[in-house]
């Protein structure tokens, strides 16, 4: 939290009176000032054309593979892995020149961001301290949320940025970034509360901030929220898990060379004032998370026609079987009661004897010996 400008001296006093503009312009860094050496892919960086400088809420940043060097020569691709690739840097702190006001820290915050995404300035960031050489191995991991009637974010459904152009959206945006819109868009209504701009963003018909006025602005922007914002969330975006190690610098045995190469006249001087960065990719291979509708209209059909394929297909096998049972009796009762009727029968004559024929007014016996 900001402390009151009035707990502060006279001097500090007069510097909440100050614009903050022409505060920010003579006292943040230069990119040729806080870094002392820069190289990516083992090659040494024109410094001032590598880091692009951009204001921001926490102070004056600078990125590298930034929006505008991109637009103009596409993005540096990384062709190895592991920690003698990627980008390397020395860093210069200048401790003596730091002043108390909302961090009581020393060290450099630093933002890994997919482009077009910026980073998120108050949430993100690894702070990176004095006298250390850290190193970042990032592994990007791509999410895709399903659109609107979907919920992805919460109750808040997503949009697909990357079809639809958002950048009316944006203050002199050539692209569009939903935490950039949440920035622009709480600045812009911090200056109408606090009846000036800063120098995050240039208000019509309002005066320049100072640096006490900073103390209204964070007022304002703790209580804003992102519904008062109309910042749609994308659906797609990459994001870089990372792998922090750290390990002292200067070591015993390399604090002479390190003090007279950056011209120090003491390694406790130097571990106060510098640290070193790496920063690669920990692999090539990107991993990519999608969600998808537990039903859809292929899958509701495919489904509803599997269990009405089952109970018809389970009905007609019993219906079958059935009339197979009653052919196989109508079959078996004929087939018996044929073989019954066509059996031969056989007649016996009866021996010759003496007894005197029948006489013709009586009837002949028809008894038959079968």
């Amino acid at each position: 939290m900001l402390l009151h400008s009035q707990s502060f001296s006279p001097d500090l006093q007069e510097l909440f009176q100050s614009d903050i503009i022409d505060v920010q312009q003579k006292y943040a860094f230069t990119a040729e000032e806080l870094f002392f050496s820069a190289k990516f892919e083992n090659e040494d960086l024109n410094i001032s054309e590598a880091f692009e400088s951009t204001e921001t809420s926490l102070g004056r940043c600078f990125t590298f593979n930034g929006p505008e060097y991109i637009s103009k020569n596409g993005p540096r691709l990384t062709k190895l892995v592991g920690r003698e690739s990627g980008l390397r840097l020395y860093v210069h702190l200048f401790q003596d020149q730091y002043f108390i006001f909302d961090d009581l820290t020393a060290g450099i915050r630093m933002f890994v961001a997919h482009h077009p995404d910026t980073p998120r300035l108050r949430q993100d960031g690894i702070d990176i301290h004095p006298g250390t050489s850290t190193r970042l191995a990032l592994t990007p991991v791509k999410y895709t949320f399903l659109p609107a009637p979907y919920k992805s974010y919460g109750d808040v459904p997503c949009l697909d940025t990357d079809s639809q152009d958002l950048r009316h959206k944006m203050v002199n945006g050539s692209f569009y970034s939903y935490d950039n819109c949440m920035e622009q868009c709480h600045s812009y209504t911090a200056s109408l509360a606090c009846s000036c701009y800063s120098h995050l963003l240039y208000v019509p018909n309002l005066r320049r901030c100072t640096v006490g006025d900073l103390f209204c602005f964070a007022g304002v922007r703790e209580n804003l929220t992102a519904a008062d914002c109309d910042c749609p969330r994308p659906c797609s975006f990459v994001h870089y898990s990372t792998t922090l190690s750290a390990s002292q610098i200067p070591s015993r045995v390399s604090a002479d060379f390190l003090t007279k190469l950056v011209n120090v006249s003491s390694a406790a001087e130097l571990r106060d004032n510098y640290l070193e960065i790496r920063v690669y990719l920990d692999t090539m291979m990107l991993r990519h998370e999608r969600h998808e509708g537990q039903y859809n209209f292929s899958s509701i059909f495919a489904f509803l026609g599997g269990q009405m394929g089952f109970f018809i297909g389970a009905s007609l096998i019993t219906l079958g079987e059935i009339l197979e049972a009653i052919l196989l009796s109508v079959y078996t009762f004929f087939h018996k009661h044929l073989l019954r009727m066509g059996q031969p029968v056989v007649l016996a004559s009866p021996p010759a004897s003496s007894t005197p024929s029948t006489p013709p007014h009586v009837k002949p016996d028809k008894r038959r010996a079968w």
